[in-house]
């Protein structure tokens, strides 16, 4: 018994310093050190880890700040989530809120998926808007195909629309043809069929679910 008490001592010493060690890495001058920390990190996924990993979203360097923020996507802390949040609201660089708009797709948090509703119609980059709209099929969420469809009309950018397209087919499990390289007036008239055919889809599908499993959580408008 005393023997077992020293092993598990050991072992929890033995813990306590891999964390330190991978800890201290993260302000390591060499990007390779710190990324290698990022992973140990990520693994641990409590929240103290969530809390040391969350500064280094905001690093100069670009390909850091993207490790830390797949570290937080990948934690079981839920306050992981709330800094990936806060990337998509304040971070200026949009390849930091892209990499973020991924990582909330790996979450389960409800405050997830609405902060990337919001992203699809108010992020001011268009890989960002594309990007949330692909992240919200991991949710399978029927209600989102309404969120989808307005905002690929309103959508400026053809490829943000063809991701917002392929989003809704994706969640609806149908093709829907679209073509970015058509003329303005082409894609707008065919976003709208599509918008009319995708609204028919989801409220059959809708439908066709029993009660306990529809969404309870409507994204406002």
């Amino acid at each position: 018994m005393f023997k077992c008490a020293i092993g598990l001592g050991v072992a929890m010493l033995l813990l306590a310093a891999g964390c330190s060690d991978s800890s201290q890495g993260l302000s390591s001058p060499d990007s390779g050190a710190r990324a290698r920390a990022l992973r140990k990190m990520a693994a641990a996924g409590d929240d103290k880890a969530a809390a040391q990993v969350a500064p280094l979203v905001r690093h100069e360097d670009t390909r850091t700040a993207s490790q830390a923020i797949e570290a937080l996507g990948r934690m079981s802390s839920s306050r992981a989530c709330d800094y990936l949040r806060d990337v998509m609201t304040s971070e200026q660089r949009p390849a930091l809120r892209k990499a973020a708009a991924a990582s909330l797709a790996q979450r389960r948090e409800v405050q997830a998926a609405e902060t990337l509703r919001q992203a699809v119609v108010r992020d001011p980059a268009p890989e960002v808007r594309g990007e949330a709209a692909l992240a919200l099929v991991r949710a399978g969420n029927v209600e989102d195909v309404n969120v989808l469809a307005n905002a690929a009309v309103a959508e400026p950018d053809p490829q943000a629309a063809r991701c917002q397209v392929t989003a809704m087919g994706a969640i609806l499990g149908v093709r829907l043809p679209y073509d970015p390289a058509a003329t303005p007036e082409a894609r707008k008239a065919n976003l709208e069929r599509i918008r009319a055919t995708a609204a028919q889809l989801a409220q059959e599908r809708k439908g066709r679910q029993p009660p306990d499993f529809r969404c309870k959580h409507t994204p406002s408008r």
